[in-house]
């Protein structure tokens, strides 16, 4: 098992504990496309006990992360997360019990950004 397999591993299981004997029922993982994200939810899905949902940016990235993780459509949301509010709460992310945040580890540096400086 990789390093960070196990560092994931172990962080989910403190999750689990932090609800007693019981798994959390259900668990966002924002950012699941991601390198780390799929790794989460990857990890998470595996677990038969806990619902996971996973935030994608695209359709594009949903596609790709249900053939590589072998999940249904249904355990996706495709939003952006920046993009969420109190008036504006994607189907399926009610009654989630936890949510790992993956979002954005590698920034991507734009090229007309250098430009404007």
């Amino acid at each position: 098992m990789a390093c960070s397999s196990v560092v994931i591993l172990a962080l989910f299981i403190r999750l689990c504990n932090g609800f007693g004997n019981a798994s959390p029922s259900k668990v966002i993982v924002t950012g699941a496309a991601g390198r780390t994200g799929r790794l989460v939810f990857s990890k998470i899905n595996k677990h038969h006990r806990t619902e996971v949902v996973g935030l994608v940016r695209t359709e594009n990235s949903a596609k790709k992360l249900m053939k590589d993780v072998k999940c249904g459509l249904d355990q996706l949301v495709v939003c952006d997360v920046t993009e969420i509010s109190d008036n504006n709460i994607p189907t399926g992310l009610e009654g989630a019990d936890a949510m790992v945040i993956c979002t954005s580890a590698v920034p991507v540096v734009s090229k007309y950004s250098m430009v404007k400086a």
